[in-house]
């Protein structure tokens, strides 16, 4: 949309509401209904007006005259419904109407006018002779109705606090509503296409209403506005909304489900209506008066830049931004001028929104999304990753990826640690607060070992526990007095995929001093996998999978209670895997491969592995050879 002209009332007079009809807009100014002639939309010149007495906030015409929605008013002229004749222009004068009410909107329809008061309920008047309207009914829904639509049989109501009313109005003295929809919102105004209904609502944007089956009303989308929403029109598969303090939207619905922004402009003040007419959009602005604006389509632009990120070590790193134009769009996210691809720990490549798993430092750079559609391509601005030091490098095991929660996360410090470098940090937490902790997570796949070294300052009034799951398989503290030392723990994990959790808290009342806990050192080592790729009548050839860098030693039994060593040296799996050739004897054997040394030499450990023999024929868990 482009800006092409604007009229402005004196005495600074709120402009309320619009409808345009022919060469003329008709806007409500304050307590005036102001007639404008847009023959010329880029001069915009005064016409004529009438003033109501009260707030014009709807208005529609019907032959000669124009039907106002009048929000309080003086005793002599009222509010409600004013019917004002205006095939003159510049001398206008009103016929008839009620003598009070408080009317946001209203819909005219043969000889009828279908009006929302929002305290006194929905109203319907038979204005076949405009010098005497007649109210045939008045029906109070309930919510405090705000806007109308009035198509075939049906009157759509917005009520403020109601949400969507459909009320039959096929004999207009007897309205009878058949379905209603709530979210719990505010609604101010609808409009009606087809089978679907939309809503503008101040909290929750722009909601979409399916209404095919008028009894069951159900909602099909929500596309939150920058703004609060006043008003809605659809023109042409576009919903335009005056979004108060958030200017003009425009939102592609040819999708109705899938409602999507395409267009954007900020005015000065707040935006409370609008009307479409062919090419033009004309909006009553608070400041800016009536403002005339030139519906045009674009080339792409970016709504929504990229941000620069900061993450630690392991975390993911998230980059989004939005096009504002005619869908669909097809995206493409690039590093340094290099076209990224989904896989590994990228994905989200060709969508608006690209994440990088377990950041490392090689993903450091500048990342930019090149946008395209059939009205060309435009690129964002570069949002740059930064990826620091974090629990990756305070828990020293590369392969494992943390995650943090509670009072107050886990972080990586240099003052307290076993290894004599660094060690993750929970709390400080203070105790006597109900439910004050924190806890550090991952994951691993089973079967294997974990080890890790871990401390309290407070062992008395504070717990730092451990568990695998729901099962907690190691504590220290509370009620110990003082401080504890570094102490370490080894665990053998299950097979299967399986969730690591500790979990600092405090126990003590109010008043005692705070307490942190220190954890460092972890280290899991999954167990080898053996597989047996190739064996002969003199031997086996048995490939060795596990943590790269660990050291393994082939073991055999005859009867699966003694295990002796097989007269080869150990096995270091580089880069995580290894192959041994064991040659065959003349009698049944079963064989197994044990852990001997971690990876970092930080404790020395033999024994089997969990589930780490199997049967030459691999049906079972054991390895046997005749």
């Amino acid at each position: 949309m482009e800006f092409v002209g604007r009229w402005q009332p004196p005495g600074a007079r709120m402009v309320n509401g619009v409808s345009v009809f022919g060469n003329f807009a008709y806007i409500g100014a304050g307590d005036s209904l102001e007639i404008i002639d847009i023959s010329d939309p880029r001069n915009p010149t005064w016409a004529g007006g009438y003033v109501t007495g009260g707030s014009v906030y709807g208005v529609q015409l019907l032959g000669s005259h124009a039907f106002a929605a009048v929000f309080g008013g003086g005793v002599q002229a009222g509010g409600g419904l004013q019917i004002i004749d205006v095939r003159h222009p510049q001398t206008p004068e009103r016929v008839g109407g009620v003598t009070n009410g408080d009317t946001y909107e209203l819909d005219v329809v043969g000889q009828h006018a279908y009006v929302a008061d929002f305290y006194r309920g929905f109203e319907i008047y038979d204005v076949s002779d405009p010098t005497r309207p007649n109210m045939v009914a008045r029906f109070s829904p309930g919510g405090n109705p705000h806007g109308i639509r009035v198509l075939g049989r049906f009157a759509y109501v917005a009520a403020h606090f109601g949400g969507l009313m459909i009320v039959n109005v096929e004999n207009p003295a007897q309205p009878v509503l058949v379905g209603s929809f709530s979210n719990g919102g505010e609604t101010w105004d609808i409009d009606v296409a087809g089978n679907y209904a939309f809503l503008a609502d101040i909290y929750q944007g722009l909601v979409v209403v399916d209404i095919s089956d008028p009894v069951q009303p159900r909602q099909i989308a929500a596309l939150p506005t920058q703004g609060h929403p006043t008003s809605v029109r659809v023109a042409a598969g576009r919903v335009f909304v005056t979004d108060y303090d958030g200017g003009i939207q425009v939102i592609d619905v040819a999708d109705s489900a899938r409602p999507a922004l395409v267009g954007s402009l900020q005015l000065i003040g707040s935006t409370r209506a609008l009307d479409v007419a062919g090419s033009y959009a004309y909006v009553a602005a608070s400041e800016e008066g009536l403002v005339i604006l030139r519906i045009t389509e674009r080339p792409l632009g970016i709504s929504q830049q990229p941000l620069n990120r900061t993450v630690e070590t392991g975390q993911s790193a998230v980059f989004t931004a939005n096009a504002v134009s005619v869908a669909p769009f097809t995206y493409q996210w690039q590093k340094e001028g290099s076209v990224l691809q989904d896989g590994g720990r990228v994905t989200g490549a060709t969508t608006s929104t690209l994440v990088i798993s377990n950041a490392m430092a090689s993903d450091q750079g500048c990342y930019t999304l090149a946008v395209s559609n059939a009205f060309g391509m435009v690129a964002s601005s570069n949002a740059c990753l930064t990826v620091v030091s974090g629990l990756r490098e305070a828990l020293d095991d590369p392969n494992l990826v943390w995650n943090t929660s509670g009072t107050r996360a886990w972080s990586l410090q240099f003052d307290e640690s076993h290894d004599g470098l660094d060690a993750a940090e929970g709390g400080p937490l203070q105790a006597g607060i109900i439910a004050d902790q924190d806890s550090i997570t991952t994951s691993v796949t089973g079967p294997g070992t974990l080890s890790f070294w871990w401390r309290l300052e407070d062992a008395e009034c504070f717990e730092l526990s451990f568990q695998v799951g729901t099962d907690r398989l190691a504590t220290i503290g509370p009620w110990i007095t003082g401080a504890t030392n570094w102490e370490s723990q080894t665990v053998r994990i299950p097979a299967g995929a399986q969730d690591l959790k500790w979990v600092f808290q405090t126990f003590c009342g109010d008043g005692s001093p705070p307490g942190r806990a220190w954890l460092d050192e972890v280290k899991y080592t999954p167990a080898p996998a053996l597989a047996i790729p190739k064996q002969t009548a003199e031997s086996l050839t048995i490939e060795v999978t596990g943590s790269a860098g660990t050291r393994v030693q082939a073991e055999f039994s005859t009867d699966l209670v003694s295990w002796a060593p097989v007269p080869l040296p150990q096995l270091t799996l580089e880069d995580g895997r290894g192959v041994l050739q064991v040659p065959k004897s003349g009698s049944k054997a079963f064989f197994r491969m044990v852990t001997v040394q971690f990876n970092r030499g930080s404790r020395v450990e033999k024994g089997p592995s969990p589930g780490g023999a199997k049967e030459m024929s691999g049906a079972t868990s054991r390895l046997c050879r005749p």
